[in-house]
């Protein structure tokens, strides 16, 4: 099954595809820190005669989360369902309130047209083409955006990336002239912004891979933007490199033929240089640090409090591991249950459950989770199962050295509650399988 997304650029003098520029002045993946950076993310999950595109939910849940990090600087937005102009309007909006200085990275993921249109509300004809009146295209974006920056100086830099079929289109193919055409028109006085990036899933011509977990390029978009997290190193262009080559991977490894695997682009404007500004600001290897198995006395931790509270309640009485990427967030007693979370993506991770229990039963004991093996934070927001991607990230993290039993030969409940799918995952042969329900698996509850 494949997805669709498109996308939308503007800006600047010239343009130039792949390769290495002179060095840039910008210092991480936001053109400035401190400038109010902002993160649109827009799922249109399909209604109607459509199929319904399974990630698209689970896409913007994750794109939150990693840009939630304090390290990339940005404030987040997502939506799914919006109509084109609702879309047309929050872009606008959100566009008209940034400073001169700020980076927006403008996020799409649904439909996409054979013409490299966006198909938002998910309409379709018979003959499996979106109707025209329900699409976005890059004039409608840059007309909402010229029209917010109007009298403004152009934003610093635009980021935009697409994670649907055919979005290729924006770099070439049908939609490639419309798209410079853009470009050029909003050079000058009518700029939107004075540096852009944009990164597709796919050419022109392919579709771009829909699962449960979501889209496969932002599945490793992110993997990637977390995996690089502390590098000295690593660049926009090396993280797009390294992207590219992680989405071939993985899908060489689902048993594709390389012909048949999806090929992102990119493509920068006016220049080459956004290639060369660095990911992450600061320094430090790229490798995921142990988690924060520190001392911890017999005094309980963590019980009240908002999140940042408890965790600064816990590392005050424990003895954590500087740079870990896990901080624990509550402690019933030593040795009893704990709740931590995982730095690298924001999420909590309960204890696992004390017995096993079948999918309606894991479900509920997850919802329903308020005692102090869950640090007394079921009260105040509902835990869940995990989706598979989360327990793909938090692996990759150092999960297992939390909770082992995540990598032997023991079956654990994972779900997807857009779809309303179940899944199971076996640590010891990192395989997803779907249900059935009836089964009696290991529970793990997040938050």
């Amino acid at each position: 099954m494949s997805r669709s997304w498109m996308l939308l650029f503007l800006l600047a003098f010239g343009t130039a595809c792949r390769g290495n520029g002179e060095a840039s002045s910008v210092k991480e993946l936001a053109a400035n820190p401190a400038a109010g950076n902002v993160l649109l993310a827009f799922g249109a999950a399909a209604k109607g005669t459509v199929i319904q595109l399974k990630g698209v939910e689970p896409d913007l849940n994750h794109m939150v989360a990693t840009f939630s990090d304090p390290a990339l600087h940005f404030k987040t937005y997502a939506k799914e369902g919006l109509t084109v102009g609702g879309i047309l309007k929050k872009t606008a909006d959100i566009a008209a309130s940034m400073h001169e200085d700020a980076t927006l990275f403008w996020y799409y993921s649904g439909h996409g047209n054979l013409d490299g249109a966006l198909a938002p509300e998910g309409a379709i004809l018979p003959n499996g083409k979106f109707l025209s009146a329900h699409q976005l295209t890059a004039e409608d974006i840059l007309s909402s955006l010229r029209s917010a920056r109007a009298n403004k100086k152009p934003l610093a830099r635009l980021i935009v990336v697409l994670d649907s079929c055919y979005s290729g289109q924006w770099l070439g193919g049908q939609q490639g002239s419309l798209f410079k055409s853009a470009l050029q028109n909003s050079a000058g006085t009518n700029a939107v912004a004075r540096e852009i990036l944009l990164v597709s899933a796919s050419t022109a011509y392919e579709e771009a891979a829909d699962g449960i977990a979501g889209g496969a390029m932002t599945k490793n978009f992110l993997k990637t933007l977390i995996k690089l997290k502390g590098s000295s190193t690593a660049t926009i262009g090396s993280f797009l490199d390294a992207m590219e080559t992680g989405l071939k991977q993985d899908a060489m490894e689902t048993g594709l033929q390389p012909e048949s695997v999806q090929t992102p682009q990119w493509y920068a404007a006016p220049t080459l240089d956004i290639l060369k500004s660095p990911l992450w600001m600061g320094s430090g290897s790229s490798a995921v640090s142990p988690p924060a198995l520190g001392s911890v006395t017999n005094t309980s931790c963590g019980l009240q409090g908002s999140i940042a509270q408890r965790i600064a309640d816990c590392d005050y009485k424990r003895t954590p591991v500087p740079g870990s990427s896990w901080s624990m967030v509550a402690l019933t007693h030593l040795g009893g249950p704990a709740v931590w979370r995982d730095d690298s993506s924001g999420f909590l991770w309960a204890d696992k459950a004390p017995v096993k229990m079948n999918y309606v039963q894991a479900r509920t004991y997850c919802y329903t989770a308020t005692g102090p093996e869950f640090g007394n934070l079921g009260s105040q927001y509902p835990f869940r199962l995990p989706e598979a991607i989360q327990v793909t990230y938090a692996l990759e993290n150092g999960l297992a050295l939390l909770a082992p039993e995540f990598k032997a030969n023991q079956e654990w409940w994972t779900s997807n509650e857009a779809s309303g799918q179940v899944y199971s995952y076996n640590g010891l042969k990192n395989l997803f399988t779907p249900g059935p329900s009836s089964d009696y698996l290991m529970t793990n509850c997040i938050l």
